[in-house]
């Protein structure tokens, strides 16, 4: 595969488009609309398909910005879209350098460009295949557990999830398995513009994942925040965890002051959770407070960072 030049342009869309979703019947997913035209789109249960995408849905087509992890549930979304929206879908944006998105990708139109980050793309390329065998190599422990369950099982919704789990990790282990990877790369932001509506896709480089990209949609006060916004940080409980884990909280915390400085009323994180702006600041506060906490300790007591918080008992790669 050919790595293209980072991209600093305007793409054209058309302008805005609204209208309600009609009902949908999925096993794998449920649909919130935050505004007419932009929808937040979680897993009903939870399970390896559990992550979640933002749609935001436009005259002439559709962006994505990240996608399940399985390839089947994708296979529903593309059905919905094809079904409902009568649109094509455009453009993939894939927020973050985690590389569990790289399998749902099989189930998309090869000709629709994955939009991602420069270094994200050599993250992906170097290690996303390495890191699914070794996902492959660890399930093997808990498979007998996965497949009892499956056995046993009588909820039907249930019963699919298992049967994806199943199949992803045969499809891992097979001698020829690959996938798709991104083929339009952002090294500064570009902007895709229509009559009524703009999307910003900016590359602010390392800040929670070795990569963010954050998407803001001026014209809807919206903006796109990806893993910076922690859910459950905000009454503490996966605060220190989250700083643990942060490739940059520096830059973390200046993202967070810049954005919330533009006309930007409402904030979308990776985990499908809606922030307002108060709750921006609040978590940034705190933050900061945490950061300054950790320095004095540092200062007080000669210690390297590492020592400041407890180790995380496993490693979670998917926010």
């Amino acid at each position: 595969m050919n790595i293209q030049s980072p991209v600093n342009t305007h793409l054209s869309l058309q302008s805005i488009h609204v209208q309600e979703f009609p009902p949908f019947d999925s096993s794998y997913f449920k649909i919130s609309t935050i505004h007419s035209v932009i929808h937040v789109i979680k897993p009903k249960h939870v399970g390896y398909d559990e992550s979640n995408v933002v749609l935001i849905e436009l005259n002439s087509g559709i962006i994505l910005i990240d996608s399940f992890i399985s390839p089947k549930a994708n296979a529903q979304l593309i059905a919905f879209v094809e079904k409902h929206l009568h649109k094509p879908i455009q453009y993939l944006i894939n927020s973050h350098s985690h590389i569990d998105h790289l399998m749902g990708y099989l189930s998309f139109n090869s000709n629709i460009p994955i939009l991602a980050g420069v270094q994200s793309f050599k993250h992906m390329s170097g290690k996303g295949f390495s890191i699914l065998k070794q996902w492959a190599n660890n399930m093997k422990d808990s498979f007998h557990n996965i497949v009892m369950e499956y056995i046993n099982e009588e909820n039907p919704n249930s019963i699919e999830c298992l049967e994806e789990v199943i199949k992803l990790f045969q499809l891992s282990k097979m001698s020829n398995f690959n996938f798709r990877l991104p083929n339009l790369l952002i090294e500064d932001h570009i902007y895709l513009t229509g009559d009524k509506i703009s999307v910003d896709i900016q590359n602010v480089g390392p800040a929670f994942t070795e990569e963010d990209l954050i998407i803001q949609i001026p014209e809807l006060k919206t903006a796109f925040l990806g893993p910076l916004l922690c859910q459950g940080c905000l009454n503490a409980s996966k605060l220190v965890e989250f700083v643990q884990q942060a490739n940059s909280l520096n830059n973390i915390i200046n993202i967070l002051t810049k954005i919330a400085k533009d006309d930007i009323n409402i904030f979308l994180s990776s985990s499908g959770k809606v922030w307002e702006k108060c709750e921006v600041l609040e978590f940034r506060e705190m933050l900061i407070h945490l950061q300054e906490n950790s320095h004095a300790n540092l200062l007080k007591n000669n210690t390297s960072s590492t020592n400041i918080f407890p180790p995380l008992s496993k490693f979670v790669m998917r926010i």
